[in-house]
């Protein structure tokens, strides 16, 4: 079962870990981990692909490579890791960073020497603004054709993916949705808010999380909003423009306000979208219910002093029996809760570097290193790659815009920014 794989490759999640002395709870960990300086360790050079997807929106891929060491070379069959985000965050967050540097680096310093992708959601680069009134927020439409497209660069290489905070909720969409057609061979999502109701009632019914979490991501969300606001084209049809003029009056909002007339709204594709409250799109954005339906091994792991993710909300329930199915198709997912960390976090030593990225290491290496893949799952991962060997050509799923090299950091600043 892929439990007894986690605890035969991932030593780490069963050693005791010590986190910072002075950052001793749930919410200093997180706190930190949103306002630290993060600027001189984990350095990363990127090369940026401007995508423009089918109604127009636009994402940007981030890649990286090991930088060449003497005999140490990459190929076509290099495994590649996905990361996907939190809210708001991208390929220059310090947990991506932190993550890349050890998948990413070379191997005579201790690296694993693979390739990287970070899948940039619209609007959350400043120089990759929205320009169609539509979020990511829950759906999976826009990592497919991120995966199309780099697949279509490295059509023979086997693809992981880490999904951080929201990104792993998108991840787990993903994951759910497309079962054993997944072009992922494994997974990993760390810190998900499974469910968005729950969590939703968690940041609103109590003061002190209503003050700091919940208006924090509020404010964060809207930055989006309001650096696009010179580039975002509505249709005249669209019901987004009965709730803009609102958004941009809003003082010190909380996170549901921002979603009853942000995402409910544009938080997908019509005609789905709008949706009727706000309670019905977290219900459409939860993941908890993909559990049962991955095809693919998958990592979970959450800290049980998660000020965002409260522990007696996590789906042990779900995984046991998506684990323990009827059918022999079980066992695809194991679920890890640390003993600390709080939201992202999980510093330890001098507070700038994350202990949690060992384990998530430990655990893509052994996927693509160490299992031997069933003949039964020998087509999964490989996916169909698109015309061109960058994947220049035209697709129905995207449009390659531009490539070349990535600012060094086109984050959106502010509290709770990438989480």
């Amino acid at each position: 079962s892929v439990g007894e794989f986690v605890r035969k490759h991932c030593p780490s999640l069963f050693q005791p870990w010590e986190p910072t002395w002075w950052l001793n709870s749930g919410h200093l960990q997180t706190l930190w981990s949103s306002l630290g300086d993060f600027s001189d360790v984990d350095r990363v050079q990127y090369e940026r692909a401007l995508l423009q997807l089918p109604d127009g929106g636009m994402i940007a891929v981030d890649f990286t490579e090991p930088p060449y060491d003497g005999d140490e070379k990459i190929n076509h069959l290099t495994p590649i890791v996905i990361v996907l985000p939190g809210l708001t965050g991208g390929a220059c967050s310090s947990y991506v960073r932190s993550l890349l540097t050890v998948m990413c680096g070379p191997k005579s310093n201790g690296g694993l020497g693979y390739r990287g992708a970070v899948v940039n959601s619209r609007g959350c680069q400043r120089n990759v603004p929205l320009v169609t009134p539509r979020i990511s927020a829950g759906s999976a439409d826009d990592l497919r054709s991120a995966l199309l497209y780099i697949r279509s660069r490295y059509p023979n290489a086997p693809i992981f993916a880490v999904g951080f905070s929201l990104g792993a909720v998108v991840l787990m969409k993903y994951l759910g949705e497309e079962g054993k057609n997944s072009v992922l061979k494994g997974g990993c999502v760390v810190a998900c808010p499974w469910d968005l109701r729950k969590n939703s009632e968690l940041l609103e019914s109590r003061f002190f999380y209503r003050q700091v979490y919940s208006r924090a991501l509020a404010k964060s969300y809207l930055s989006v909003l309001h650096r696009s606001l010179p580039t975002l084209k509505i249709p005249p049809s669209s019901p987004f423009h009965a709730h803009l003029p609102l958004l941009q009056t809003l003082q010190r909002p909380t996170f549901t306000e921002v979603n009853t007339h942000l995402t409910r709204i544009i938080g997908g594709a019509p005609p789905v979208f709008p949706l009727p409250s706000v309670n019905d799109f977290y219900t459409w954005a939860s993941c908890v219910n993909e559990i049962h339906s991955v095809r693919v091994p998958l990592l979970c792991l959450n800290a049980d002093d998660d000020p965002i993710v409260v522990e007696n909300e996590l789906p042990y329930e779900e995984v046991r029996k998506a684990n323990e199915r009827g059918d022999g198709d079980g066992g695809w997912v194991a679920m890890v809760v640390t003993r600390g960390g709080g939201h992202l976090g999980w510093f330890t030593g001098e507070a700038k570097r994350r202990w949690i990225s060992t384990p998530i290491v430990e655990w893509v290496r052994s996927l693509a290193e160490e299992v031997v893949w069933p003949e039964s799952m020998a087509e999964v991962g490989r996916g169909t790659p698109a015309a061109g060997s960058r994947g220049d050509d035209p697709h129905p799923a995207y449009q390659v815009l531009s490539v070349g090299k990535a600012p060094e950091d086109t984050s959106i600043p502010g509290a709770m920014a990438g989480l």
